[in-house]
């Protein structure tokens, strides 16, 4: 049994946690976020509470509003391991593509009746259902383009450090759709203007997800705050098995030595056999030893991170369609927004979500995404709100929606990395073996997603069994 340190409690953090406890080992989580309560609010990461029911709204807000595809299978694994309802938890809604006033695709259900773990997976007609919902949602006149540019995904693989859009003009998919499917779909899955995303990862998106099936490519919006979901859940476990839980205590430097490694803590130092490093690539370059910065984790922590604004909107309980909740404002519940004509207006890359669809007790909420969403930080909290009404009042013209309205604005300054064509990501091993990193900007298949955090602390704890028994430095 080995005495490790586990810095930082995110996805990526627990999920080492969880892994090395289960093989047996002495795991001390530390995380520098204060946490309230029994169900350790403020631990999660990427995804956790905000605000408690009652604080800024009637239901509990994350930090900002998530969705999963049906191709998350690591962080299903997880939250099935935990004991979590994925059913309770989660609305699963048929693989669609919604734009308020344009293109409406939607995958044929007998896709996603098929066992993905079976030969729907391992054969090409796991491809039938995008292609069929292309066509169902083209013009006849645009067949022969679509099936063409569709073929072109397959045989015309991202070229190293190729942007989103440079790929998607050797694809020459109608026009239609790299503006109202392509593009939304860059914005909201890699947080990067396709202009400077990276096509190699977005590619990977795609192919796991469209490509996969209509299984995978569902989505799955949260019912309840993802805090509760995964957070607390673990620490609770990991509580439970004899773990030591260090919250609110921040992490000041790793030491390593010859007879261990040093974790200073506030005024306490504490030496372990190994360590996770799950913090931000900005925290982790400040608390190692110069000497296990590589070039990459350097890069990454010089990077801007990308911001992300969640406007939560009352909007009143007022029912317009017919909908599996008697209460639902919009027509589906997730629905894209098409770009502002304004180049100025903040509400840009948005997805606006009718809250009423994930539970009856929160109808009359409209939750709006903004990813990328850099010309929003210039605006306060309340010309946000107002902006996100006018925008919804453009989108939605029939709806009797007020003139104003009580909102929340959640803006994650620095919720994720621009994950850029070319972009060098650290590896999870360090110079030195004991110590390993894990986080969604360790390098990985996917980009700053839930399943990108869960996979690398999967692989931060193989990565660390497998060393635990090497010569130690020195």
């Amino acid at each position: 049994m080995k005495r490790i340190a586990v810095i930082g409690a995110g996805w990526a953090g627990l999920t080492a946690a969880l892994r090395l406890q289960a093989a047996g080992h002495a795991v001390t989580v530390y995380e520098r976020a204060p946490t309230h309560g029994k169900d350790f609010q403020g631990a999660g990461g990427r995804a956790s509470t905000a605000y408690a029911a009652g604080e800024k709204a009637p239901f509990t807000l994350d930090n900002g509003q998530h969705v999963l595809l049906g191709a998350y299978s690591e962080t299903f694994k997880l939250l099935h391991t935990l004991g979590a309802d994925k059913d309770a938890a989660f609305l699963r809604l048929p693989a669609a593509w919604h734009v308020a006033g344009g293109l409406q695709m939607t995958l044929p259900a007998w896709g996603d009746s098929v066992d993905p773990n079976g030969f729907w997976a391992a054969s090409p007609l796991k491809q039938l259902p995008l292609a069929v919902a292309l066509l169902r949602a083209a013009p006849l006149r645009l067949w022969p383009a679509l099936l063409l540019a569709a073929l072109r995904i397959q045989l015309c693989k991202p070229l190293p450090a190729e942007t989103v859009s440079a790929w998607l003009g050797r694809l020459r998919f109608p026009v239609l759709f790299n503006t109202q499917l392509w593009s939304p779909l860059c914005f909201a899955t890699l947080n990067t203007s396709p202009q400077k995303a990276s096509a190699t990862v977005f590619a990977r998106v795609i192919r796991d997800g469209l490509l996969a099936g209509s299984f995978n490519a569902a989505m799955l919006v949260p019912r309840i705050d993802l805090g509760a979901v995964l957070p607390a859940k673990a620490l609770q476990q990991l509580e439970k098995g004899g773990a030591t839980l260090c919250m609110g205590h921040s992490v000041t430097q790793i030491e390593p030595t010859a007879t261990g490694i040093k974790i200073h803590s506030k005024d306490h130092v504490t030496v372990f056999d190994n360590v996770v490093c799950a913090t931000t690539a900005k925290d982790a370059a400040r608390i190692l030893p110069a000497d296990l910065i590589s070039p990459a984790l350097h890069g990454m922590a010089q990077q801007a991170p990308e911001p992300i604004c969640t406007i939560h909107l009352n909007v009143g309980a007022f029912s317009t369609v017919s909908s599996n909740s008697a209460a639902a404002i919009l027509l589906q519940a997730v629905t894209i927004l098409p770009e502002p004509d304004a180049i100025e207006n903040p509400i840009c890359n948005a997805v606006v979500i009718d809250r009423a669809y994930l539970d009856r007790t929160q109808a009359g909420w409209l939750t709006v995404v903004l990813s990328c969403s850099q010309a929003a930080l210039k605006y306060s909290h309340p010309d946000l709100i107002s902006h996100a009404l006018e925008r919804l009042r453009t989108c939605f013209p029939a709806l009797p929606l007020p003139a104003d309205c009580e909102g929340v604005v959640i803006h994650a300054k620095q919720a994720t990395f621009a994950c850029e064509a070319g972009l060098m990501r650290p590896s999870a091993q360090t110079a030195d073996p004991r110590i390993v990193l894990a986080g969604d900007y360790v390098a990985g298949p996917y980009p700053a997603t839930i399943e990108g955090a869960v996979r690398s602390g999967i692989a931060a704890a193989a990565g660390l069994q497998r060393s635990l028994y090497m010569k130690r430095p020195g």
